[in-house]
């Protein structure tokens, strides 16, 4: 196959899993199985839509994955990740590792609050039929809970020190997640990113401003 054929494949099934997985995530919100967003004590979006979400996906595709608390997970190169504004200014103020987490289907990772992380920024890649879940109390036999529906393209400023978990139903899950050098927790990064409030036609100039 030619690489205009390659490219012109690719992008169809591009574009034919973001308009699924859009009609997915709509009709279960119609459907009632998410009475409202999660909070904003457990996840944010991040309005400026990443860059490089077309990129980590092939890569994630297509990349060489090892174990890692309980995941198959691959490193991104840096040189990708200074290719979005968002975040290669969070990467000047707060040094971090960015990686593709993989997780095969009908598996679970229980309710846990991360070891290593006080928050994070998250990315869906590529799922299938996945939930990632909230609660105020992971020991209760019966707990509520609330739903992160993640949307194409975006990242979240995602709680790790809040009791969570993921359930993974059908196909591998594709997520992009940053480690951070130091102690970087949730509050510094809604901080750092105006309670997710930045917007596209202010970046250039937020961006600037984080060189300083």
């Amino acid at each position: 196959m030619s690489a205009i054929l390659e490219k012109a494949a690719y992008d169809a099934a591009y574009e034919a899993a973001t308009a699924a997985w859009s009609r997915y995530n709509a009709a279960r919100i119609a459907a009632g199985y998410v009475a409202e967003p999660a909070s904003t004590e457990t996840m944010i979006a991040l309005k400026y839509p990443s860059s490089i979400w077309d990129n980590l996906i092939a890569i994630a595709l297509d990349g060489e994955y090892k174990e890692y608390y309980g995941f198959n997970v691959l490193i991104v190169p840096e040189q990708l990740i200074d290719n979005d504004k968002q975040l290669a200014a969070l990467r000047k103020k707060y040094p971090f590792t960015a990686g593709i987490t993989k997780m095969e289907p009908n598996t679970v990772y229980n309710w846990h609050k991360d070891t290593n992380r006080s928050g994070t920024i998250n990315m869906m890649l590529w799922n299938e039929e996945s939930h990632c879940l909230f609660t105020q109390d992971a020991e209760a036999r019966v707990s509520q809970v609330e739903e992160l529906i993640y949307e194409p393209a975006t990242y979240y400023i995602f709680n790790t020190q809040t009791s969570h978990m993921v359930v993974n139903l059908d196909g591998d899950r594709y997520m992009f997640t940053l480690e951070f050098v130091d102690n970087v927790t949730y509050e510094n990064l809604v901080d750092f990113f105006e309670l997710g409030n930045v917007k596209a036609e202010e970046f250039d100039n937020w961006c600037k401003e984080s060189d300083d």
